[in-house]
């Protein structure tokens, strides 16, 4: 026989605190995360920006971040809208971002991935990766961030010397919470 449980507030915290779900009294879950940056339940966003293997270039000049472009925005989102560059969150939270690329024809360069909101970068959490030979290669890099409505999410590259790659496949994916 199941028994019914009944999830209360106790009277001695305080009220209209939403982010802790009480079980008898007892704080049972926290809805949040290390920073203190409310996470609200069923409030998931996510979309996807995908390359298809069909082979495009990018020109890149020594020093000089380049966006990526040529992306499908994935038919599957909620919550982000897309086209050929760009992601854009339709609401605020906190968010996971992810970028990725394989190239091929960069011997002995370095790169390295941006990951961008607004323009600016959040971050270059790649390593600098340098390119030996003319064997295909693969970047990722990833992050977190906060995300406000209309911000804009977008993968730019970078390599130390001028050079034109051929790429296949690129991704740029936001997860928000």
């Amino acid at each position: 026989m199941k028994k019914n449980v009944e999830f209360t507030k106790p009277t001695s915290l305080p009220k209209g605190d939403e982010r802790f779900v009480y079980h008898k009294g007892q704080i049972a879950h926290y809805i949040g995360n290390m920073h203190d940056y409310p996470v609200h339940l069923g409030r998931v966003g996510y979309g996807k920006l995908y390359s298809d293997n069909t082979p495009k270039t990018i020109s890149l000049t020594a020093g000089e971040v380049t966006r990526i472009d040529g992306y499908t925005f994935a038919p599957m989102s909620l919550g982000v809208t897309g086209n050929t560059t760009t992601l854009v969150s339709e609401f605020r939270g906190l968010a996971l971002v992810y970028g990725f690329i394989s190239f091929t024809g960069g011997a002995s360069i370095v790169y390295d991935l941006h990951l961008r909101k607004n323009g600016e970068d959040i971050c270059v959490c790649n390593p600098e990766s340098q390119a030996i030979g003319n064997s295909e290669f693969e970047l990722s890099t990833m992050d977190f961030t906060s995300v406000e409505e209309g911000d804009e999410f977008e993968l730019w590259f970078q390599a130390d010397t001028d050079k034109t790659l051929s790429y296949t496949t690129t991704k740029l994916i936001l997860i928000v919470l």
